[in-house]
């Protein structure tokens, strides 16, 4: 039985789809206005992070801590989620939001398919947080600003502001 998702639901992967969009040649699924799923059936994606990331980061730039410590997922899931969080949220708040409304996807996962639909982020800005080895947490951001390069990673202090979407995962 299909279902449509609400804000704050765990996440099944059987939610009845409202519309179909393709966004940089990505089919978006929305189940929502502010969630939507991409199904990966077919889809070729480079699961090592640093070959996901060349494109959008120079050479020299490739050896950030946060990338050498950043755990990576095994394989590429059946369908990656995208959550739209429409005011600020704190790294406390997302942490509860994985564990409560969807697995999280692992920063190589994320790269490989910005990677895949690099236009896709200047329509669903989207990123992910973790914590370092000292328990800091940082993030790891896909974005089409001007004059910036359309991945970034740092440290987290206040959180995140309104309109990032955020990647989970279904097997």
């Amino acid at each position: 039985e299909e279902i449509i998702y609400k804000d704050g639901d765990r996440i099944t992967g059987k939610e009845k789809v409202i519309r179909i969009e393709v966004v940089a040649g990505a089919t978006c699924n929305f189940i929502s206005d502010f969630c939507f799923w991409v199904s990966t059936d077919g889809t070729e994606l480079i699961l090592d992070t640093k070959k996901a990331l060349s494109s959008f980061l120079l050479e020299e730039s490739m050896n950030l801590p946060i990338l050498n410590e950043a755990p990576v997922g095994p394989s590429l899931p059946d369908k990656i989620f995208f959550v739209l969080k429409r005011s600020h949220t704190s790294c406390g708040d997302l942490k509860k939001h994985y564990e409560k409304v969807l697995p999280k996807v692992e920063i190589n996962v994320l790269a490989a398919f910005n990677a895949k639909y690099p236009k896709f982020c200047g329509r669903f800005p989207n990123g992910i947080q973790g914590t370092d080895s000292k328990k800091t947490f940082y993030y790891a951001i896909f974005v089409l600003w001007p004059n910036s390069f359309p991945f970034q990673t740092n440290y987290l202090v206040d959180g995140w502001g309104s309109g990032w979407w955020f990647p989970g995962a279904i097997q």
